[in-house]
């Protein structure tokens, strides 16, 4: 039998398995566990400590949006919500309001913007998307 595994390439020794260069697989995946934990506490705290007071439409997305969305709506880690994207063509104002609202899977909540404030968002991207 091979002492070289097909996943992760580990080596059996004395019935246990480690990887070549001598760390367990255990330790690495809580590593990588942890750098993207890391990351995504990052970014949401990063995108909460921007103040949005008195800000609206292209200053307010700047301000919380374009950072994972990036300033020309685009996408980056956030999707694309610019001209042709699913924002753009499959989803309604209200949609789109409730989605900045309670912030779905990876996207934070932003619910401390006005109601105001998330009206002024959608007209925003609307503009851009060539829709409003």
């Amino acid at each position: 039998m091979d002492d070289v595994t097909s996943l992760g390439r580990c080596l059996k020794t004395e019935g246990r398995c480690s990887r070549t260069d001598g760390t367990s697989p255990t330790l690495a995946t809580m590593h990588r566990r942890l750098i993207l934990l890391a990351f995504v506490v990052f970014m949401v705290v990063s995108s909460c400590g921007t103040s949005t007071e008195g800000k609206f439409g292209q200053e307010l997305f700047q301000a919380t949006c374009a950072k994972c969305h990036s300033r020309d709506l685009g996408g980056g880690i956030g999707p694309a919500i610019g001209p042709q994207s699913n924002a753009a063509t499959a989803l309604s104002d209200e949609q789109i309001g409730n989605t900045i609202r309670i912030g779905p899977g990876r996207m934070p909540s932003f619910k401390q913007l006005s109601g105001d404030q998330i009206d002024s968002l959608i007209t925003y991207i609307r503009s851009v998307q060539g829709g409003g």
